[in-house]
């Protein structure tokens, strides 16, 4: 008689079972590094106290192993998740590929000189790819997308993206900004086709599952280039973690940590039944830590603080939140950790420096006054602030706040239909989370994005992040707005039918 092997007997093929092993060693390598490197920021720091110090030891060890277990079942929801990948997925996903830069930002010289390079090309294929089938799904109605393009949040957006468009005219940089503008465009048509195409929330789940899975790869393979390419990954922003190749700047890294974090703790416990896979959301959570304490980027931790604020609110778990006010202010002010925090938020810079935001506030003032000299044209989207602006004080390509990059490069012309679609989506959101008859699933979705809301707003301030290519959290956050925002307008529509209200008229 044969005698099954364990594997076997477990239900596990030998195949699956190698892969299992390799990756409980890939999470292990990805979360030694992590601890490894997370261990020697705290040394470098004159303020550890032994306390701190056993307090890493404390909680390391276990994130080592939880990351380790982790990863292998993260390996294992990518292989449930994999059939439910549909076309529109891979346009979202070549949007995202298309804004992945793999070298440093070119100066005014060297774009004049030579607008168009093979490194420049590899960004601008993948958008080509994309304008092109949708232009074929438009013109065969697979589907009818155009319609979609200008209702709701989606048409605010696509109005400010033709404002720039239309800015061009005038601009400083005709073909920079019709190119930046007509790249936005297409960002803003993905989604007006995804949502035409896409009627349940169980598909809309996907695009959202989809983003977070592509965000979680990208850090890893950060933090697997740490001992790879050391130098350009933690010496690029002064000991900040950068990607390598691509580039990823530690703002964005700590922002999708930060993501990350939020929407692990949320689908941990979520509002409805229990969680399955909480390996997977543990390893999620140390993944999304390391990479926002790592990246030390302080916008995203006052995003996330926002964010964790409005979700206990909107999920009625307040006093949580109350409790762990409770909790965490006699730590910081009466113990050693405070000034901890308060030095690792200083990032060794000088007062001068923190009052003046990194520079920002410099930059901001030399925009306003730009501004100030065309306030009804603007000088160009996406080509104002480079070109005009930046230009003359810093090698920086952008003046790292959505709202006055907007204003210098379209006037209030291209300000106004932004701030309507931001407004609108929160206003959207917030009401649907009160509506009572609003589903489960979608409910704990609305209270999800919420968050990542929060995260991208207060980022918004001090980044590009609702108007730079490509805008993939914003237009995930308004799309999910606008689709909860058509799926209740069908359910009125249906109710209000007038076959419907024959039906109740009484015999």
């Amino acid at each position: 008689m044969r005698i099954e092997s364990t594997e076997f007997s477990n239900g596990l093929a030998p195949s699956k079972f190698g892969l299992a092993r390799m990756a409980s060693f890939a999470g292990l390598v990805v979360f030694g590094a992590a601890a490894c490197w997370i261990a020697v920021l705290l040394i470098d720091k004159d303020t550890v106290t032994p306390g701190v110090l056993f307090s890493v030891l404390l909680l390391g060890i276990p994130a080592l192993v939880g990351g380790t277990f982790g990863f292998r079942e993260a390996i294992r929801v990518f292989s449930d998740f994999r059939p439910k990948i549909q076309w529109w997925h891979w346009f979202w996903f070549l949007t995202l590929f298309s804004s992945f830069v793999f070298r440093a930002p070119r100066t005014q010289a060297q774009i004049s000189a030579e607008p168009l390079d093979a490194v420049a090309a590899l960004r601008i294929v993948p958008e080509v790819i994309v304008a092109a089938g949708l232009l074929l799904r438009l013109v065969f109605r697979r589907p009818d997308w155009l319609p979609s393009l200008f209702r709701g949040l989606v048409g605010a957006l696509s109005i400010f993206a033709l404002v720039c468009l239309v800015s061009s005219i005038w601009s400083v940089n005709f073909s920079w900004t019709f190119y930046k503008s007509w790249e936005y465009l297409v960002d803003v048509s993905v989604l007006a086709v995804i949502l035409a195409t896409v009627e349940s929330s169980a598909t809309f789940k996907t695009l959202i599952d989809w983003t977070w899975m592509i965000f979680g790869l990208e850090l890893i393979w950060i933090w697997i280039g740490l001992p790879i390419w050391p130098v350009e990954t933690m010496e690029r922003e002064g000991h900040r973690l950068t990607g390598a190749y691509p580039i990823v700047s530690a703002n964005e890294i700590g922002e999708f940590g930060a993501i990350l974090m939020l929407v692990a703790l949320i689908r941990f416990k979520p509002l409805h039944g229990s969680c399955k896979n909480r390996a997977f959301y543990v390893f999620t959570f140390l993944l999304g830590f390391a990479s926002l304490f790592a990246s030390e980027t302080r916008s995203a931790m006052a995003g996330l603080a926002v964010a964790v604020v409005l979700v206990c609110i909107f999920s009625g778990r307040t006093k949580i939140a109350a409790l762990i006010g409770l909790l965490s202010t006699p730590l910081i002010f009466f113990t050693g950790l405070g000034a901890f925090i308060w030095q690792f938020l200083e990032r060794e810079q000088s007062e001068s420096e923190l009052l003046s935001l990194s520079s920002r506030l410099q930059w901001w003032g030399d925009a306003l006054h730009a501004f100030m000299q065309h306030p009804f044209t603007g000088l160009g989207a996406y080509a104002g602030s480079r070109f005009a602006v930046m230009a003359k004080v810093s090698d920086v390509p952008s003046l790292h706040s959505d709202y006055i990059e907007v204003l210098v490069g379209t006037s209030i012309w291209g300000l106004l239909p932004l701030l309507v679609s931001l407004l609108g989506t929160w206003v959207i959101l917030v009401f649907y989370l009160r509506y009572r008859s609003l589903d489960p699933p979608d409910r704990q979705l609305a209270i999800e994005i919420v968050g990542v809301l929060a995260i991208v707003t207060v980022h918004s301030f001090f980044n590009q992040e609702l108007t730079w290519h490509a805008p993939t959290l914003y237009l995930l956050v308004l799309g999910y707005a606008e689709f909860l925002r058509r799926k209740l307008a069908r359910r009125r529509r249906e109710f209000l039918s007038p076959s419907l209200l024959w039906a109740q008229q009484p015999l």
